[in-house]
């Protein structure tokens, strides 16, 4: 599933921001979305939901320069897809908690027992921008400029 997204993000890597009109080579420092994917048989879903709760989420809230994780589940017939995502202050931050190879995925020690397909690898995503609907300004100015049609 997330090798789909693999091609964007090699695209992406290499592209430059305006600052102030100026092209830039340096990335933008700011948050990191870490993204990771498995899937479980339907079955196992609530219980590897359960697990995921105790091991991942348990790391991410104990990580220094972790901002929050979030799981996503979508059951679909006999198979439950996973989708992790964490927020980070910095790569540097997903460094302590991943170590060196940060794109390496995390795995506990009951994952084999659940997991009947996984990614080895994660995404990292620079967050440009986003926020809850509660925290985005409504009515700002040049927003209507932005919005199609």
């Amino acid at each position: 599933m997330a090798s789909g997204t693999r091609g964007l993000r090699s695209a992406l890597r290499g592209v430059m921001w305006q600052e102030g009109g100026t092209a830039v080579d340096a990335p933008r420092p700011g948050p990191v979305l870490r993204s990771w994917w498995g899937a479980t048989a339907a079955e196992d879903a609530d219980a590897y939901g359960r697990y995921l709760a105790l091991t991942g989420m348990m790391a991410f809230r104990r990580a220094p320069g972790c901002r929050g994780g979030w799981t996503l589940r979508r059951v679909d017939g006999d198979r439950a897809d996973f989708l992790v995502l964490s927020l980070w202050d910095s790569l540097d931050a997903v460094r302590g908690f991943a170590g060196e190879d940060t794109e390496r995925a995390v795995f506990y020690p009951e994952d084999e027992r659940y997991l009947v397909a996984r990614d080895e690898r994660v995404e990292h995503w620079e967050v440009v921008q986003g926020g809850t609907f509660e925290e985005t300004p409504t009515g700002s100015p040049g927003t209507e400029a932005a919005l199609p049609g």
